[in-house]
């Protein structure tokens, strides 16, 4: 019996470290990954170093999906993956994964196309995002991978409507590869697996067993056509909830065209004559992080916009530096794996001398290689985190981030309440009512109670709305969007600065 376990047991440890492997290898390329595309931006204009940090861009793309693809099939093996749920439009989610793929195309040569038969009605959709660009960048990147000629067209269509509101869509990947034969089809769902052809290629043989196991887990299905020398076709069957009414309330702008017969462009290709500049915050900001790589990204990244910026490479050196310039910082963005204490336990002290210093920091931010399942439960439920970004950080981030703290700040500037003199006689009593309402959400707020604080919001804003408070509804409703949000910090900075005098 013990002889017959070892096999199993084998495979389980080498499974193991390459699980912890892909964990530590995955936070410094993702630096690099920052590094580069902030030097693409950096040099937007000189044709040959594009060109050069273009491969450079490509390369990580590919070692960082071996990576996670890695760390998702385990997951899934363990039954750790959990499915969440948001509205999108699928026209735009696979022509920006086209666009962003199609440097690897361009690379070989070769042409990478998208087109839609779906209207924009049948395109806004509820569905696992991040799970589905995951699976269509991997049935691309295959078919980028064993295609030497010629192009790769994606498409999608609705395929059949199911029950109300159901609907199969499908989306297939058309290659123009080396094909293959019956018995290498057979074998091309299984891990580690990889197909013999006329050239070694980068990877572990994970991407399609992940890809049909995450259709599965969809609730959908995938099929393959291939006949050796014509190419292959793979054609994804997913049953989504379409979301009509999405596309009457304007979620998201619709794309310049959703249906091309064309390659989408990666804009990346065509640069602007003259890069836009970027908008300038006067913000002071504290970057902890043990990974030096990281620092120095993130450190451009912000300095850019006009940022003063301070680092620690972790939580002692932050608690340390933060009593000598704590009252100056606006923003703090600290990395959840460090030596001696975790992300939480520092954000815990950080947020305590805040309190016992009286200072108001505008947003306290995780940062994480891990992924979206790994940091579900931690801080941000707990309100200590404004929320959470995952690595690498887009500039544009930032700017969202500092552009929605200047709202914030529009608190202070919020006038007093202004009724009409026949209404005067009510201004002391409506005073008294809505600083009794801000201290009792407050409350709930301190006690994590968010569908109290939620339903104290409203309350304060049906108030403010019978008296015709506009500057005083906006400001409610920010505070109702943020704990939406599950921006718990932020919402009680808020709800915190507010003063009914």
């Amino acid at each position: 019996m013990k002889k017959s376990n070892e096999p199993s047991e084998v495979i389980a440890e080498v499974k193991q470290q390459m699980e912890i492997l892909c964990h530590e290898v995955r936070s410094p390329l993702l630096g690099l990954s920052g590094m580069v595309a902030q030097l693409q931006q950096d040099y937007a204009l000189d044709k040959k170093l594009r060109k050069q940090f273009q491969v450079m861009s490509s390369t990580l793309k590919q070692l960082l999906s071996i990576v996670e693809n890695t760390m998702s099939l385990s997951q899934l093996e363990n039954g750790q993956v959990q499915l969440s749920q948001s509205i999108f439009n699928l026209n735009i989610l696979i022509q920006q994964g086209v666009q962003v793929l199609q440097p690897l195309a361009q690379e070989k040569g070769i042409q990478l196309s998208f087109e839609s038969e779906l209207s924009e009605s049948e395109a806004w959709v509820k569905a696992d995002e991040t799970r589905l660009i995951q699976l269509l960048n991997n049935l691309i990147m295959n078919a980028i991978k064993f295609t030497q000629e010629g192009e790769v067209r994606v498409s999608v269509s609705l395929f059949e409507q199911l029950d109300a509101g159901l609907a199969e869509f499908k989306i297939a990947v058309q290659d123009q590869g080396e094909g293959m034969s019956p018995e290498q089809v057979e074998q091309l769902f299984k891990p580690y697996q990889q197909l013999a052809s006329g050239q070694q290629q980068l990877g572990l043989g994970l991407g399609l067993s992940l890809v049909k196991q995450l259709a599965n887990l969809m609730g959908g299905k995938i099929e393959v056509e291939s006949q050796m020398g014509q190419g292959s076709c793979f054609t994804l069957f997913l049953p989504l909830q379409v979301e009509e009414e999405a596309c009457l309330q304007q979620v998201s702008d619709p794309p310049s065209e959703h249906s091309s017969e064309h390659p989408a462009e990666h804009p990346a290709e065509h640069p602007a004559e003259h890069p836009a500049e970027s908008p300038q915050f006067d913000l002071k900001v504290l970057v902890v992080d043990d990974a030096g790589i990281n620092r120095r990204v993130m450190r451009q990244q912000l300095e850019q916009l006009g940022c003063e910026v301070f680092e620690a490479v972790d939580g002692e050196v932050a608690l340390s530096l933060v009593e000598t310039v704590g009252k100056q910082l606006d923003y703090i963005f600290l990395d959840w794996q460090m030596p001696k204490r975790n992300g939480f336990e520092i954000a815990q002290a950080l947020r305590q001398w805040m309190q016992q210093h009286s200072h108001r920091l505008r947003g306290l931010y995780l940062q994480t290689a891990m992924t979206e399942e790994e940091t579900v439960g931690i801080g941000q439920t707990e309100g200590v985190f404004d929320d959470c970004l995952f690595k690498p950080i887009e500039t544009r981030q930032f700017i969202e981030i500092f552009s929605s703290g200047e709202k914030q700040l529009e608190s202070k500037r919020v006038k007093n309440l202004d009724l009409p003199e026949v209404l005067q006689p009510l201004l002391p009593q409506l005073l008294a009512n809505l600083q009794k309402q801000r201290l009792a959400v407050l409350n709930h707020l301190q006690h994590k109670d968010w569908q109290a604080a939620s339903e104290g919001l409203h309350g304060m804003k049906g108030e403010v709305m019978m008296f015709q408070q506009t500057d005083w509804v906006r400001e409610i409703q920010l505070a109702e969007e943020y704990l939406q949000k599950k921006q718990y910090g932020a919402v009680i900075n808020l709800v915190q600065a507010w003063s009914f005098n």
